[in-house]
């Protein structure tokens, strides 16, 4: 299951003090809070979309992406699906 959510569905605000380690974990968080455990452990793939960036917060076929551009999105996408 691919989830692709935009940040504000979990009330994330951004900030650029923040490392990686420390972001993924909010991102995490937040998603588990709102959508439960069951539905974080059933996706192969989710995604927090933020204004110009995108976060994978979790990929069951690779490492968690932190802050990569909106342009790369789609094939991001096209890869998990061509799985």
């Amino acid at each position: 299951m691919l989830i692709v959510l935009n940040s504000n569905k979990i009330n994330h605000s951004a900030s650029f003090d923040q490392n990686d380690d420390d972001v993924l974990t909010e991102f995490r968080q937040k998603f588990i809070e709102k959508y439960g455990e069951e539905t974080y452990t059933k996706a192969g793939k989710i995604i927090i979309v933020e204004e110009n960036f995108f976060n994978v917060i979790k990929d069951r076929y690779g490492p968690p992406i932190i802050g990569e551009h909106n342009d790369m999105l789609a094939d991001v996408i096209t890869q998990h699906l061509a799985v």
